[in-house]
């Protein structure tokens, strides 16, 4: 056998997390990619450390249709428009089917319920009797008051004897009270949902792209905002935080660790992709920590917090430059220019136009502009 690959198989990338030993830390998260025991057994096959299944309610979803678009124009980043809910399976094929299906996988299944106290009371006992690990109740439907939050947590948490695990809304305003609020309640924190709600539009038909016109909003272009929720979440409680929005390479996974996150779920990359997406984001996350020394991802989460980017000096071109001419193109000053020189390419940066904005460092794709 190779033996990169051995050293890859050898690289610790399992976790504990309350108690649930995941494989990795790349789960799934609620949604079309978990919406039964099929397709969790699939993203099981395809690399998944643990299985967060689709949210259930006391009554069937009914979602309209088309509720899933993908928006693709030019080099933009894919995201996803949805206007899914909670699931179109009857709660009981769930305790009765759907569980016991996933679970077969021999990983951690942790289930996700809504939405209000008493829909929670009702559903936490018997979805703990049904096997699962975990659950996680999200708060997207409940009112957006911390009392109301933090009740029906209560309300969960004292009528089950699994961890449960709050899913954070990024229609929160004041992230870090809630938190804190929620942490002597609850074993963890998920974040976040879904941004929105969004309207997609089909310019040439001049119709939504969702039956509902509104939806919400997943993929590439929210990172930075689950990112954010997560370092501000990380910064004030000690229970672990689960990092979901945006994530589609190991570099991305990466990132949600260095916020703070223990462990990361995915869905839209894997709606994108297929399964075998899990695996992939692992092998990537595996091959960015043994490239940088790190044994355990406890050697960087958390890391972000502890850094400062500042940009003190005009940035320099280096000999690196390839010409393509990028920064030149978008500098907001007209400080950049780009000289041939024989077969190479000069490039300077004029000290009295730069305004050290570092637009031109970000789009560098050869990392020729240097600080």
């Amino acid at each position: 056998m190779d033996e990169c690959l051995l050293d890859f198989m050898n690289w610790p990338m399992s976790i504990e997390i309350t108690g649930m030993e995941f494989k990795n830390p790349i789960l799934t998260a609620a949604g079309p990619t978990s919406q039964s025991g099929e397709a969790l057994l699939r993203a099981a096959a395809g690399g998944a450390g643990g299985l967060v299944a689709k949210t259930i309610c006391p009554r069937r979803a009914k979602v309209p249709h088309p509720n899933i678009a993908c928006l693709q124009q030019g080099n933009f980043n894919k995201g996803i428009v949805n206007a899914e809910t909670w699931s179109e399976i009857p709660y009981e094929q769930w305790l009765d089917r759907e569980y016991k299906m996933a679970k077969s996988s021999g990983l951690p299944v942790i289930a996700s319920i809504g939405y209000t106290a008493d829909e929670l009371v009702f559903l936490g006992p018997k979805v703990e009797k049904a096997g699962v690990d975990g659950i996680e109740f999200s708060i997207h439907y409940i009112e957006k008051d911390e009392k109301t939050i933090t009740e029906t947590a209560k309300a969960l948490k004292d009528n089950v004897n699994i961890p449960i695990f709050a899913k954070i809304s990024p229609s929160v305003e004041d992230v870090k009270t809630l938190v804190k609020s929620l942490e002597p309640i609850v074993d963890g924190i998920a974040a976040i949902n879904t941004v929105g709600p969004v309207l997609a539009i089909d310019a040439e038909t001049k119709k939504p792209l969702l039956e509902e016109p509104f939806g919400w909003f997943s993929g590439p272009p929210i990172k930075p905002i689950a990112l954010r929720f997560v370092a501000e979440i990380a910064s004030v409680v000690k229970i672990p935080v689960i990092g979901v929005g945006g994530i589609s390479s190991g570099l991305d996974a990466a990132e949600h660790i260095m916020a703070g996150a223990s462990a990361v779920q995915i869905c839209t990359a894997a709606l994108l992709k297929g399964p075998q997406t899990y695996e992939r984001v692992d092998k990537e996350l595996a091959s960015f920590m043994k490239a940088n020394g790190y044994e355990t991802m406890e050697d960087f989460r958390g890391s972000s917090s502890k850094q400062k980017n500042e940009l003190r000096e005009v940035p320099g071109i280096t000999e690196m430059c390839t010409g393509c001419r990028i920064c030149e193109k978008t500098c907001p000053t007209q400080a950049i220019r780009i000289e041939r020189v024989g077969q190479a390419y000069r490039g300077s940066i004029s000290k009295e136009k730069c305004t050290r904005c570092g637009l031109c460092i970000s789009l560098c794709p050869v990392k020729a502009v240097l600080s």
